[in-house]
């Protein structure tokens, strides 16, 4: 005869299931890359972190566009890349996001993580939104 000792039970949760929120509202995120400068056009964040990982390019902006996912937000991207002196001539490259990429920055959402905390960077960010 076999005895078998133990703990039955399951796990599972009571929050709620997560739902993803398709999203006309294009972002534009701005940050420094080694190569492949310009603007990147992408349907969704996903799609934007898989061409940084075949690019071999990590850190904030990864995770900036992993936080958009997990949040559930399914919207257009657009990865304006820059060397780490010409981010403040890139970022006007998003007046021009309609007709390189076929999205219009009017209404959208202007970010440079990390990059924005510096005065010259914030104030060309506002600018280049006020323009918008």
């Amino acid at each position: 005869m076999d005895l078998n000792f133990g703990i039955n039970g399951s796990i599972k949760t009571e929050a709620a299931t997560p739902i993803t929120v398709k999203s006309t509202t294009v972002i534009g995120m701005a940050g420094v890359a080694t190569g492949n400068h310009g603007l990147h056009k992408f349907n969704n964040a996903e799609a934007a972190e898989q061409f940084l990982e075949k690019e071999k390019i990590t850190g904030v902006l990864v995770n900036s566009l992993k936080g958009i996912e997990l949040q559930g937000v399914n919207c257009p991207i657009v990865l304006n890349l820059a060397a780490a002196n010409g981010i403040l001539n890139a970022l006007d490259l998003f007046k021009k996001s309609e007709g390189l990429t076929g999205l219009s920055m009017k209404g959208g959402l202007l970010l440079a993580p990390e990059l924005s905390a510096t005065a010259a960077t914030g104030a060309k960010l506002d600018a280049v939104a006020a323009s918008l």
